[in-house]
């Protein structure tokens, strides 16, 4: 009888082991639906706490075959606005890690599970350093995505050669993204401007609209931390802008169309350019006054990727020393918004009547 129930317990605790594997290996589709499948708010956190307490588990037995699989399920547990500060540890482990499917989702972890005040961020630092010099440009791309997005003023300033030395060094796709970890130190640490001022040089050089995009992002920023310092500094990009604006208005290309407007995204940067340029300057408000009235008539309004464009316009008209002009036709565009029928006609009237609360 003793044997017997020995037995019996031994497949007893083999079952709940495999229970539980189970369990820790639900794949994060799962638990999506799983989620979505909740009548309540209650069951849903019942079912929420169930799986965090699965994960933690996961965690504290070091199953490292399941390590990135958890960590996707904490990120889409922290979306649902639930805790999940005990997977950071994780987070670091992962980002060690050499295999690029688990470094990546540790970086994305990174990116959303901490933020600049976390206390154990610090301790990512000297892996950032390792991945921007990866041979992989794809492992520096992930380093340089979390540099832009969470990086305190200290690892600013720890990783700021290295960024540097990528804004010239690497292919296009490192330059932007080295651009945008730029944008972030600049604004945390604006004492070391002068340390990017000549790789933009080099950069606005390069005719992909991905590197253009983010350098003219970089400007901007330092134009914004200190203008009148750097305003003369970058004067010389005015007419070469303009002349990237027109062509952009006034010809097609399928790889940059969306929605019929090509590339909207680089359109609107320069537009803001163009205001923190022209505020206060007669100068270049006048050599912008053509490209703002083109940009204003030739540019559609039926979809958003439109009318992003032309309240940006606005904006700039406004923001620089323009003619009366050209603020009515400004006026007119705002006019247009507030009349509107279209399904996102309450978006437009909003901007609109906020627009002309400033004029």
């Amino acid at each position: 009888f003793q044997k017997y129930t020995h037995k019996d317990t031994d497949k007893s605790k083999l079952n709940l082991f495999i229970s539980q594997k189970d369990k820790m290996s639900t794949k994060l589709r799962e638990l999506i639906r799983n989620v979505r499948g909740c009548k309540t708010a209650a069951e849903e956190r019942a079912l929420v706490s169930k799986e965090k307490a699965a994960i933690r588990a996961s965690f504290t037995d070091n199953e490292e075959e399941y390590r990135a699989r958890s960590i996707a399920k904490l990120l889409f547990i922290h979306m649902l606005g639930h805790d999940t500060d005990f997977g950071q540890i994780e987070c670091l482990k992962l980002i060690t890690s050499q295999n690029y499917s688990d470094k990546k989702i540790g970086y994305l972890g990174l990116t959303q599970l901490f933020n600049e005040k976390s206390e154990i961020l610090m301790m990512a630092t000297h892996r950032m350093r390792s991945d921007l010099t990866s041979p992989t440009h794809y492992v520096v791309a992930l380093a340089l995505s979390a540099i832009s997005e969470i990086s305190s003023a200290d690892m600013c300033k720890d990783v700021a050669p290295e960024v540097a030395k990528l804004m010239v060094s690497g292919n296009n796709y490192i330059k932007k993204k080295s651009a945008l970890a730029a944008v972030r130190i600049v604004k945390k640490v604006p004492e070391l401007i002068d340390e990017f001022l000549d790789k933009i040089t080099k950069l606005m050089e390069e005719r992909h609209h991905g590197v253009l995009l983010s350098t003219l992002s970089l400007i901007i920023e330092i134009l914004v931390q200190d203008k009148e310092k750097y305003k003369e500094k970058f004067r010389k990009y005015v007419h070469f802008l303009i002349k990237v604006l027109k062509n952009l208005v006034s010809s097609y290309s399928a790889e940059f169309d969306i929605s019929g407007i090509i590339d909207p995204f680089l359109q609107i940067t320069i537009l803001k350019f163009f205001g923190i340029m022209g505020e206060g300057d007669d100068a270049i408000s006048e050599e912008v006054n053509d490209i703002l009235t083109q940009v204003a008539t030739n540019t559609g309004s039926v979809k958003n990727t439109g009318n992003a464009v032309l309240f940006e316009c606005v904006r700039t008209i406004f923001n620089i020393e323009s003619s009366n002009t050209l603020k009515t036709l400004a006026i007119n565009i705002l006019g247009k918004f507030l009349a509107s029928k279209e399904s996102n006609s309450k978006n437009l009237r909003y901007v609109a009547l906020q627009s002309l609360q400033k004029v």
